[in-house]
């Protein structure tokens, strides 16, 4: 299926209706639709276009994900809801939330000072993005604004922003650092250029791209959900005996990760904190109690940390 005209008197086009649909390269969407729900065209890899009429006024989750040659979402002046930029870009009416960046362009973006909030997903897989600027009056961003952006290796967080969705920043597999405003009240960077909160007590996103061991201050006392997700290049961490919980999907799919090496009693874990981990081991020191020949699903083995 290459071209799609839905039907004038269609007025909701449900979830993930035009998924997987790989070679749609054109859809008429028609002035009576009011609400395109989530994922709506997923995975659609041929769509390089789409007009949003003036009827639509209920965009939900990013419905243009994993449209790889999307280049431009235009809408029509009238729609009372929506805008975009002369360059494709998504955002509400007043553009002060931005909400579907298209995946087709390429090289780097500045995010104009209008907006406010990064959408979930905005930015999701945008992997011809090298660079992005986000200015001093985005305050929030939503859930996973930014991840799987593969050609980002440097993120820089101002000031105002004060509130990061989950897993905003996992899957971008060249960033090296990130660069957080000290006039941030929220948040701060590591000296390697690690997320982390204000007090350094919580550790919000290792960037993807660093490669080799890491090893996690003793401030910390949380690792948040998704903080190393799909760290491909890791091979190793160490964990203070401060650490008392690890949050959902924290290490998963860290695919080269062998050894995790605690250094106090096993922590609380949220689900699925180290699958598709397959290679890593959970180390523990003499003296601490709770291990079991499993954790987290992963196998145990004691270690001597005073020998490292």
């Amino acid at each position: 299926m290459t071209d799609v005209t839905i039907p004038n008197g269609v007025t909701n086009i449900g979830f993930q209706a035009f998924i997987l649909c790989e070679k749609l390269t054109n859809v008429t969407i028609p002035n009576s639709v009011t609400v395109i729900g989530d994922y709506v065209f997923d995975f659609c890899g041929s769509l390089t276009n789409v007009f949003i009429p003036a009827s639509v006024t209920n965009l939900s989750c990013n419905p243009f994900l994993c449209c790889w040659r999307l280049k431009s979402i235009v809408v029509d002046p009238a729609n009372p809801a929506y805008s975009n930029s002369p360059d494709g870009v998504l955002f509400n009416k007043d553009r002060s939330r931005l909400v579907s960046y298209p995946l087709g362009k390429v090289g780097s973006y500045a995010i104009p000072s209008s907006v406010k909030l990064i959408a979930g997903f905005a930015f999701h897989s945008c992997s011809n993005l090298t660079s992005i600027t986000i200015p001093n009056s985005v305050t929030e961003t939503w859930v996973g604004a930014l991840s799987e952006c593969y050609s980002l290796t440097n993120i820089v967080i101002p000031s105002s922003l004060t509130a990061i969705g989950v897993e905003s920043f996992y899957g971008c597999s060249k960033l090296n650092s990130f660069t957080v405003d000290a006039a941030n009240p929220a948040y701060s960077n590591s000296a390697d250029g690690v997320l982390f909160n204000k007090d350094k007590t919580c550790l919000i996103s290792y960037p993807a791209g660093k490669a080799g061991s890491c090893e996690i201050p003793n401030s910390v006392t949380k690792i948040d959900r998704a903080a190393f997700r799909e760290c491909t290049y890791l091979t190793s961490v160490t964990i203070p005996e401060s650490v008392t919980s690890i949050g959902l999907e924290a290490f998963r799919a860290c695919e080269n990760l062998t050894a995790i090496y605690f250094k106090g009693n096993p922590p609380r874990l949220d689900k699925d904190v180290f699958d598709e981990s397959k290679k890593a081991t959970i180390y523990y020191p003499p003296g601490t109690t709770g291990w079991g020949q499993e954790f987290g699903g992963r196998p145990t083995a004691p270690w001597n940390p005073q020998a490292n």
